[in-house]
């Protein structure tokens, strides 16, 4: 892990009264890394989400979201945040900034975070039955033995959270989304509309994750 072993060689150098070996970080350096460990996180709890909820992978210009165009774009905007009074010192750049916000929110937008709950919602309203009160709790009781092992898995995931690391953090994240995503998906009895109407072909998916 790239920051435990960072901490490592300063420990080391100061014992030894000697320079550092690993350069100093900008403030803008740790503000992109910071801002990219979020960004692995909310990817890998969307992604385990999506998968578990829709059982597919999520569509190519999904895994677009939050690019690294936007990353540099958010963290701009969350100096600007710290320090307001930056605005000032470059005014031929900052007249960028209206480009660059409108960037992260057709980004956001394009994310679609919400698409899900809005499917959700349809589903809902096109099976009234399978999502009234007693549906829900039969549900519930039906599935409470994969609940329950999904829950076990999370506590032990839950032991080392966060990780420092942004692609262990990521992948907690992502296990927590599967979670999530199981768990809507056993309470509602979610289907899709293709699995409503083509439920044959969908049993060849496969549960494993490409993530």
């Amino acid at each position: 892990m790239r920051f435990t072993t960072a901490f490592a060689l300063v420990a080391l150098a100061g014992s030894a009264n000697a320079q550092a070996v690993e350069p100093e970080l900008t403030p803008e350096q740790i503000a992109e890394a910071d801002t990219m460990w979020y960004v692995d996180g909310v990817k890998g709890f969307y992604d385990g989400y999506y998968k578990s909820l829709y059982k597919r992978n999520m569509d190519a210009d999904m895994k677009k979201c939050l690019n690294e165009q936007t990353i540099q774009n958010m963290v701009k905007f969350g100096t600007i945040m710290e320090h307001p009074l930056s605005i000032f010192s470059n005014l031929s750049e900052d007249f960028n900034l209206f480009a660059e916000g409108s960037e992260i929110m057709t980004d956001l937008a394009e994310c679609n975070f919400m698409g899900s709950f809005i499917d959700v919602k349809e589903f809902c309203s096109e099976n009234q039955d399978k999502c009234a009160f007693g549906s829900l709790t039969e549900n519930l009781s039906k599935n409470m033995f994969v609940l329950i092992g999904k829950v076990t898995s999370l506590a032990e995931i839950l032991k080392d959270f966060p990780s420092p690391n942004g692609d262990d953090f990521a992948e907690q994240m992502y296990q927590i989304g599967d979670n999530f995503g199981t768990l809507i998906r056993s309470i509602y009895d979610f289907k899709t509309a293709e699995e409503v109407s083509e439920p044959q072909q969908h049993h060849s998916y496969s549960h494993h994750s490409n993530y």
